[in-house]
């Protein structure tokens, strides 16, 4: 009788681990609990713990998680921000991201892309269950309207999984990736407007003239390494050349163009055009007037 009694506890207790590992393998696919990417903020948790994902040591297993984020923000502007498992054979995957600050206080907002991703008040972004059939997610950071306390880290946690329904056998992953806002990038300036100082020139049959475009940004700022495109009018290529067709700013946030007079009188049209800047300010217009003498 004792036998039977202690055959019969053991089976209830068996039961009872496996409910407690199919329910938790059952939250892992509707996504984590938040605070576990790892970070200070989360006490450095992760689902690497006691009673969760403990079959391995946190980041031992052999695929490659990381996360791709643009260097710079600008501050109040989306950012995307891609998380990845490359080198993985796994059936299932999943992650967690938050964003912290340089006092490691939540900055910024997470946003959804698709239905494979979900967030509750901003802080925390993890997988959905239809998310788990992939290896990589897509998602919408929203920068602080003004600089934060930089640098801005991205803190990942994700989950290799092998998909037998249970929470044994599945590794956990943790990194990192980092931003500051584009202004606190020593010397950089963001590309704001295009302006060319002298709107006319007169040029003679087969003469030329060098003429410097110039990109600014807040503060007039100038603005280096950007690129900008020359383009004639269709008389206007009756009438000039210019060269190079394009060419980045130089330090001084100039553009500088040769632009030679053919045997044709009238005017030609230019307008230069600056690479990132939307609208009416990325674009410049020149007019050379083309005379005989």
């Amino acid at each position: 009788m004792k036998g039977l009694f202690t055959f019969a506890a053991s089976v209830i207790f068996s039961l009872s681990m496996m409910s407690v590992g199919m329910n938790v393998a059952h939250a892992f696919l509707k996504g984590p609990e938040d605070g576990r990417t790892g970070s200070p903020a989360d006490n450095f948790a992760t689902c690497a713990t006691a009673g969760c994902h403990d079959s391995f040591v946190l980041n031992s297993g052999s695929a490659v998680f990381s996360i791709s984020a643009p260097d710079t923000y600008t501050p109040g502007e989306e950012v995307s921000i891609t998380v990845l498992f490359s080198d993985s054979s796994s059936a299932k995957h999943g992650f967690q991201l938050s964003a912290l600050d340089a006092k490691n206080e939540h900055v910024g907002l997470f946003n959804n892309v698709d239905n494979k991703t979900q967030t509750g008040e901003g802080d925390y972004i993890s997988h959905t269950e239809r998310g788990t059939d992939g290896s990589s997610w897509t998602v919408v950071w929203m920068a602080p309207s003004s600089p934060a306390d930089d640098p801005v880290t991205i803190y990942g946690a994700g989950n290799e999984a092998n998909g037998n329904g249970t929470n044994k056998g599945d590794y956990i992953y943790t990194t990192t990736a980092s931003m500051v806002a584009e202004d606190a990038v020593p010397g950089s300036c963001a590309a704001k407007s295009i302006d060319v100082p002298n709107s006319k020139i007169k040029l003679l049959f087969g003469e030329n003239d060098e003429v410097a475009v110039r990109v600014t940004g807040d503060s007039d700022c100038v603005a280096e390494g950007v690129k900008v495109t020359a383009s004639l009018s269709k008389a206007g290529k009756k009438r000039v050349e210019i060269s190079p067709e394009s060419v980045e700013t130089n330090e001084n946030g100039e553009a500088r163009f040769t632009i030679t007079a053919k045997e044709k009188n009238g005017n030609a049209k230019v307008t230069f055009k600056a690479d990132g800047i939307k609208g009416k300010k990325g674009k410049a217009k020149l007019v050379v007037k083309v005379r005989k003498k």
